[in-house]
This record gives structure tokens, sequence and C-alpha cells, in this order.
């Protein structure tokens, strides 16, 4: 029962349906073509994007690559890398307004089509370099060129020359990618705001890793032209490199200036404490140490190699601490990092020095108030005093090994004090020889250490996929837009009729009386608009001759026959058929 229920709500659904919209479907069809013709022009207004991928091996300590053990033992300065942390770098403004600058990506050039304009970063026969201490900020100058020169309205200038422009200071490169064989096209140029130009860039870049366990990740780029696309990720990848290098060869050269100055402290000692022993020497006569004494150094030479150590990593510390104290790390001077064995220290120095630059990078462009800049500023006043807890943790370490090592060799002054005058004196004067020589032996291995850092100029990164853009766009999706259209007339046609339809006065469907009142419903007749008289008879086949004789056998089931022979017929006002239902339902 429910079953056929249903059945006959569905029925009574499709028919309404079909009976409400299926007169409008003129109006219906007519929006269809507009919205197809409206999806055509916009397909030809709009400019096509491209997407441009690339791939690189970032070298992290927690995941994936095992890089060569040989080339990976030259790089001694290098901090490792964390995948999550290069991520955001490369992703970088400071990066990213590099690229701008490399590519003069702030002074485009465009062609100006029918409807609508495209980049001309390919077929333009000239790149602009700007000035950017001179140059103001410019929309649509347009422009002609030939072989070697550039004429702006009534001006005309050199190529490949920096020349004065009612701009600003400009130079008109020729474009390597242009070919001679192209038309002439309406070309012009726009020079506009560097910080708007790498605002757009970071909004189009994404950065994700390939998966959680490697340490490849994936670059993506959206632009205009597929050359540009292709350009900035390399140029992107180019600079991040370049960026490790220099970060790399910043710490290894303050390393290894830190180093020579103890060099020539220490070997300033040395010459000093040499002249000593000869004059001693000389005073004393042929003087040498017998076996007590030689016994007495071996055993403190050892442990005054290690406090040479110890105060060489203490005086490092007291650097890294005075440097982060100062908050000098943005004007590029990095502390030295040489002889300290903790990793995390070594991260935690390079990623607020990094972090300093972009800091002060951004305050210069955009202000106190930047939320990135604010950002930026939380984050430094969160690494700074975990930086100065590691040192004072390491001081307290390095302190307490230092003081054991001195215990020790007080527990050996019990011997010096055995030797004559003369030999103890020669004693001293050699065990501190012995002291400083240990110390210059150790200075000059971690300076071979820094120069080899130096020079290796190891990235740790490979580059697996070079960017390479796609042949189809991805914006803006033909078969998208027509089906958008598509589904937009029909929503508008469905409102067109459902705002007609809630507006008009009369009943035209079965379903409406039956919603209003509580009387039944025995047939519906259909308006007739033709001018024949009869319309049902014996061979009529029509709808109209249908309904008629449907209401007739209802009029049976009902009692309307030989007994009952009068019906009433009435409606509220004149015209709405009461004599033509009366007359041929009667024959």
């Amino acid at each position: 029962m429910n079953r056929k229920i249903s059945e006959n709500k569905e029925s009574d659904f499709s028919s309404t349906f079909i009976f409400r919209y299926l007169p409008y479907w003129p109006l219906f069809l007519l929006l269809i073509i507009v919205a197809m013709i409206g999806g055509w022009f916009y397909l030809k207004m709009a400019v096509p994007v491209y997407e441009t991928n690339a791939r690189i091996l970032i070298k992290d300590e927690k995941k994936g690559s095992e890089d060569s053990k040989t080339l990976e033992s030259l790089d001694l300065i290098s901090p490792k890398k964390i995948i999550d942390n290069e991520m955001e770098v490369i992703q970088s403004k400071t990066l990213l307004n590099q690229v701008v600058k490399n590519l003069n990506l702030a002074a485009p050039v465009s062609e100006e089509k029918r409807f609508n304009s495209i980049s001309a970063y390919a077929s333009s026969p000239i790149t602009i370099v700007t000035d950017t201490t001179n140059t103001k900020r410019a929309n649509k100058v347009y422009f002609t060129t030939d072989s070697s020169h550039i004429k702006i309205g009534k001006n005309t200038y050199l190529l490949n020359e920096w020349v004065d422009t009612p701009f600003g200071r400009l130079k008109f490169k020729t474009n390597k990618y242009h070919s001679d064989l192209e038309p002439d096209k309406k070309l012009y140029f726009s020079l506009v705001d560097p910080k708007k130009v790498v605002t757009s860039l970071a909004s189009r870049v994404k950065i994700t890793a390939a998966n959680k366990l490697s340490s490849i990740i994936n670059i993506s780029f959206t632009d205009e032209s597929p050359v540009r696309g292709e350009d900035i990720v390399n140029e992107l990848i180019r600079v991040y490199n370049e960026s490790i290098i220099d970060d790399k060869n910043t710490l290894a050269r303050n390393t290894s200036k830190f180093i020579e100055e103890r060099l020539a402290q220490v070997g300033d000692d040395l010459i000093k404490i040499e002249h000593r022993q000869q004059a001693y020497k000389a005073n004393k006569g042929a003087v040498d140490v017998d076996t007590q004494g030689k016994l007495f150094l071996e055993n403190v030479s050892t442990n005054d190699q290690k406090v040479s150590e110890i105060n060489t990593k203490l005086s490092v510390l007291n650097q890294v601490e005075s440097s982060v104290r100062s908050r000098d790390l943005s004007g590029g001077i990095v502390p030295s990092m040489a002889g300290v064995d903790d990793p995390s220290l070594t991260q935690m120095v390079k990623n607020l020095y990094d972090l300093e630059i972009q800091s002060e990078s951004l305050r210069k462009t955009t202000g106190e108030n930047n939320p990135l800049t604010v950002s930026y500023t939380d984050q430094i006043n969160k690494i700074r005093p975990q930086i100065l807890e590691n040192v004072r943790n390491q001081r307290k370490s390095l302190e307490a090994s230092r003081s054991n090592l001195s215990a020790t060799n007080s527990s050996y002054s019990s011997v010096l004090q055995g030797l004559p005058e003369t030999q103890r004196q020669l004693v001293d004067i050699n065990r501190e020889q012995t002291e400083k020589s240990n110390l210059y032996t150790f200075l000059l291995n971690k300076k071979e250490e820094t120069e080899l850092s130096y020079v290796s100029n190891i990235m740790g990164n490979k580059i697996i996929d070079p960017a390479e853009s796609g042949e189809n766009p991805v914006s803006p999706k033909k078969k998208f837009v027509y089906l958008s259209a598509f589904l937009l007339a029909l929503i508008t046609g469905f409102g067109v009729v459902v705002g007609k339809e809630s507006l008009r006065s009369k009943v035209m469907f079965q379903k409406e009386i039956e919603e209003l009142t509580q009387l039944p419903v025995i047939g519906e007749i259909t308006a007739e608009k033709s001018k024949n008289a009869i319309v049902i008879g014996n061979n009529q086949k029509t709808l109209i001759a249908e309904q008629f004789r449907k209401l007739r056998t209802t009029l049976n089931y009902l009692g309307i026959g030989a007994k009952q022979k009068r019906i009433l017929i009435t409606s509220a006002i004149s015209g709405e058929g009461k004599s033509f239902v009366a007359a041929k339902s009667g024959h």
C-alpha cells in the first residue's frame, strides 16, 4: 500500500513538473544559448594559467637521504637542516624578493589582444631592468623597437644601456626568448611596486612534502606564462641554494677569523716561552729534565691539553652568549661555533640568525606592526632564552670538567716538589710550552677543517626534477566553464518560472485545488483552442476526448445515470467553460 502511495506521489510530481515547466522550453533554450555564448566569451577573455612543478631533495637530519660520506666529511660547518624549516625558507619573502630582482619581474611586458592582455615575457623583443633607487611607478607604457633602439612616445633610447627616461633610470635589454620571425605586436610595459609582485608570487607558490618519510619536496607555481613560471621556480631554487652557501660561508668566515686571532695569540705566547726557556738554560748552564721530571710532564700534558680545549669551548660559548644578548645577528655577525659539539645549539643559532635577517628585511619595508614581522619577533623572543639556557648548561658542564682536571693536576704537584729547584723551574717552563704547543696544534687542525668547509660549498640539496610547465592550462577549464554556464541557465530558468508562477492569480493545476479545498476532483478538462464545436465522437482520439470519456465513466461510477440525470455545473465567473462541459458531457 505504501509503495503504491509512493508511486502515485512520484507520478503526480512528474506530471506537475512536466506541465509546469515544459511550456517554458523556449525560455530555457534561449537561456542555455545565451549562457553558452557567455561561456565562450569568458574563455576568450580569460588568460590561461599554467602550473609549473619541480622537485628537490633536501639533506634532512631526520629523514631520507644518505649523502656521500666523503663529501659530508668536508661539510664541517653547516648545521643540519630540518625539512619543515626549509619549506618555510623556500617560500619566504626574502628569497622571493631576490627572485623578483634577478628576473626583473617588477617591470613586466604585456601584449594587448582584442579581448584582453597577455604576458609577453617570452615574445617581447626586450626585457626591462629598473634602478630601484630611481624608478617611478607606471602603467601601460606603449613602445616599439628595432634591432638597436626602443621608441616610447617621441623619445628613442638605445638598447642594452642605462638610460634616463620620464619613469626613472632604466635599461632595455634584448630578450633571449624573442624570435625575429614573430610578427609585430602591440606591446606595453608597466613599472610595479616590487612588494606587490612578491606578495603575488607568495600567493601562487606552493611547497609540499612528497610524503612523511622522505626529504623530497615539491615546488608548484601557477603563472600565465609557462616560460616565466619555469624561470621563477628555477631561480627560486638557485637563490635558495645560494642562501645556504652564503650562510655556511659566513659562519665559516667568522669561525676562521676567531681561530686566526687565537692562533696569533698562542703563537706569541709560544715565542715568549721559547725565549724564556733559552734564557733560563743560558743562565743556569746546560740543564735537562731528568726521568722524574719527564714522568711529571707526561702525566700532566694530556690533562693540560684537555683543559685548553675546554677553555677554547668556553670562549666560543662566551662569544655566542655575547652575540645573542647584544642582538646583533641581523647585521650579519654570526658567532663562531668551532669546537661546539652540540648540534641543537648550532641549529638554534642558525634559526635565530635567519629570523633576525627576515625580520629586519620586513621591518624596513612593511613597518613594526606587520603581522608577519610580529610573528618573527615572537619566534625570536622564544629562541633567544633557549639558546642562553643551553649555553649556561654547557658552561656548567665544561667548568665542572675543568675543575676535575685541575684537581688531578694538583695531585701531580707532589712529584714536582721532589725535584731540585733548577729542575722544577725548567719543568714548569716545559709544561707551559707543551700546553701552548698542543693548543696551537689543535687550533691549526680546526682552522684546516674550517677552510675545507669554506671551499667545499656543499649544499646538501639535489634537483630531482627541474621546473617544467604543463602543456594544458589549469585555469580556466573549458568543460567546467560550459557545464557551469549550462547549470546557471537552468537555475535562472527555474527561478524565472517559479517567480512568475508565484505572482499569478489563477489556479493552474489539480494539486492546487486539492491543497486549498477538501472537495474531491473527479475530472480534469484542458482548455480547447480549436473552433471545432464537436470535440468528442466515435472516432475522436484526442486528449480532450479521452478526458471527457474519463469524466463520464467517473460520473457513472458515482451513480449519475438512469436514476440521477441532473447535475449542476457552475463557476465563479462567466467564460470558464460551463456550457461547453455541460454540452459535451451530455453527449
